[in-house]
């Protein structure tokens, strides 16, 4: 009985001895499949940010003014985000694995290009198109890193995968936030117009512009800067500052008589007139304002310039 006990003891502790062995080799293989999937997983992150430094570049170049449409709208190598949006990657950092290129993958190099294509609306638009190299399904030595790329990289909203040559074309269009500030109002006023009334809700102002224009009846614009008039009212001498006008136009002044004055040693003849009196200066006008009267005493002629005098000024 003793030696049967100690041979189901020896027994038994094989059995668990084999399990430990098993469950250790089980481990070390899901480890190393970790590990093998990491760079796979790291990389597909970094895609990922390639994509939101680039939505980003669209949104500084269409807030400088770019067309939406417009090549400048793209950077012309994904080392432009260097010092921008991440910090640069020298070699010497990159040797001692304290850094990755931003334009590396986990098999070499991708390549960086931008492509043109019509929209629907016919415009010729453009967008970044990111090309590298993956291993072989048939390479045992990548098999982990196939299936990772699976997992990882095929989600990815437009890549696509040529399994037969063995590359992936990652696409990346114009941040959607861009497109949906197309054909509303925007800085470059590109096929900028209102859906609605504009308020601004009376606490600020519309500065800084060069001219408006309004619809008339007849499908025609009415230049804002042509109407705007300011109304001066004086007496003959006085000065009137001239105002500073948009470039292409010039101040010039109307002035009319509101008022004539006449006593009674005077009669009126009828005569009259309000002017602006020759420049004596390229800042002010003198207002002038002749009435021809005749002296009832005397009889002679003469001109009084008693009275008030109206003067429309406007840019031309």
């Amino acid at each position: 009985m003793r030696k049967a006990s100690r041979g189901f003891s020896l027994l038994s502790m094989l059995i668990v001895i084999g399990f430990v062995a098993m469950l250790g080799l089980s481990v070390a293989d899901f480890n190393r499949q970790v590990q093998l999937s990491r760079p796979v997983e790291k990389f597909s992150l970094r895609l990922l940010d390639i994509r939101t430094m680039m939505h980003a570049w669209h949104q500084a170049q269409y807030t400088a003014g770019m067309n939406i449409h417009d090549r400048s709208l793209w950077p012309n190598h994904l080392q432009a985000f260097e010092n921008l949006y991440v910090p640069t990657c020298t070699t010497t950092d990159a040797d001692n694995g304290r850094c990755t290129p931003i334009d590396h993958t986990p098999w070499g190099k991708m390549t960086y290009s931008v492509e043109t294509y019509i929209t629907p609306t016919g415009f010729r638009s453009y967008y970044a198109k990111l090309e590298f190299s993956v291993p072989d399904e048939g390479d045992d030595l990548f098999k982990t890193q196939y299936n990772a790329m699976h997992e990882f990289l095929s989600p990815i909203s437009g890549m696509t995968w040529d399994e037969t040559a063995n590359i992936m074309t990652y696409r990346i269009d114009l941040a959607d936030l861009a497109f949906a500030f197309d054909g509303l109002v925007k800085r470059s006023g590109d096929n900028s117009s209102l859906l609605g009334d504009w308020d601004v809700g009376g606490q600020f102002a519309i500065t800084n512009a060069k001219e408006f224009t309004l619809a008339d009846s007849q499908g025609g614009q009415i230049s804002v800067s042509n109407k705007l008039v300011q109304i001066f009212v004086g007496q003959h001498g006085d000065w009137v500052n001239k105002p500073t006008c948009i470039t292409g136009q010039s101040p010039d002044i109307y002035p009319s008589i509101t008022e004539i004055n006449v006593s009674s040693d005077y009669t009126l003849l009828g005569s009259q007139k309000a002017y602006q009196v020759d420049d004596t200066t390229n800042n002010r006008w003198q207002l002038g304002l002749d009435i021809l009267v005749t002296h009832n005493t005397t009889g002679d002629r003469r001109f009084i310039h008693t009275g008030v005098i109206t003067a429309l000024i406007k840019c031309k």
